[in-house]
């Protein structure tokens, strides 16, 4: 049995290459494999970024509560981990509002 060259999980014998499905999605979207986005993870005490609420990482068996990793769109620049909520309504934000307008609306 094969495991993955990064992060040391067996591999399914019918997997084609040597990583996990974690590691090559996180290396390839934002240059993270698991064992460094755990890292991350626990940086943040297994918290969201923005709320702090308690989040989970790699399942979905509450969608709420699943980490994600939170990136610049511009940059691609990891900033952190938030849960769905704070990712979801922070990329809204970013890609179709103007920061600047929403701070001086809700001073």
């Amino acid at each position: 049995m094969k495991n993955c060259k990064h992060c040391g999980e067996k591999l399914d014998e019918k997997r084609r290459g040597l990583q996990c499905t974690t590691c090559k999605n996180g290396l390839d979207r934002y240059n993270l494999n698991k064992l460094q986005q755990i890292e991350l993870y626990e940086s943040q005490d297994k918290k969201c970024k923005l709320c702090n609420k308690p989040i989970v990482m790699f399942y979905k068996e509450n969608r709420n509560k699943l980490g994600l990793i939170d990136h610049h769109h511009s940059s691609n620049e990891v900033r952190g981990i938030l849960c769905l909520p704070c990712n979801t309504t922070l990329g809204y934000i970013e890609n179709n509002l103007d920061l600047e307008k929403i701070k001086e609306y809700i001073k």
